[in-house]
């Protein structure tokens, strides 16, 4: 009998042991094979300034802001209230909108009064477009939009359309269509 006492204990603990391990190795398999949850947050910036550059090392563009979310599932940033400043050869183009939404291709989305804004220079007037959305391009150094925009020239001539596509490259603007122009005529002397 006593030993008997002995031998159920030694099955008990045994059995519990083995019950332990297979817990426990559970719980690391499914720390493995666990779905992302799409609304985890994989880091988080706020009030700051990023640069981005291309594969040979040469700026693309600077992106600041009051607040910059990465979304580790989906592998998207948003990026709430932008100010992107993108240098070209000649110039600088600034763009501001109040969010932004950067994809797994690194295009970018920009929402919500949305203004593209390029300095007058020597050969081009300087002008601002105003639109609700635009999509940037950073490798093709492309802005277009479908929606209706809006092109003040720093001269007070106003142009107003629906779609636009601007080469930041050569800083040319196409307008798409439905094209209204208001001249202003030049003050005689």
């Amino acid at each position: 009998m006593r030993y008997s006492g002995i031998t159920y204990l030694a099955l008990a603990v045994a059995f519990a042991a083995t019950l332990t391990w297979l817990h426990k190795l559970w719980r690391t398999q499914s720390v493995f094979t666990e779905k992302l949850n799409t609304s985890e947050i994989d880091y988080y910036l706020s009030d700051f300034s990023l640069l981005s550059f291309d594969s040979n090392g040469n700026k693309r563009f600077i992106v600041s802001g009051e607040h910059f979310v990465h979304q580790r599932a989906t592998k998207t940033s948003d990026i709430y209230k932008p100010s992107f400043i993108v240098h070209t050869e000649t110039n600088t183009v600034t763009m501001v909108a109040n969010k932004a939404r950067q994809d797994t291709t690194g295009d970018i989305t920009l929402n919500g009064k949305v203004s593209l804004t390029r300095p007058e220079s020597e050969t081009n007037t300087g002008l601002e477009i105003q639109t609700v959305d635009l999509h940037y391009s950073p490798d093709k150094r492309i802005a277009y939009t479908n929606a209706p925009v809006r092109l003040i020239m720093t001269d007070g001539n106003t142009l107003s359309a629906v779609g636009m596509e601007e080469d930041l490259t050569t800083q040319t603007t196409r307008l798409l269509s439905d094209v209204h122009a208001e001249y202003k005529p030049a003050p005689t002397e």
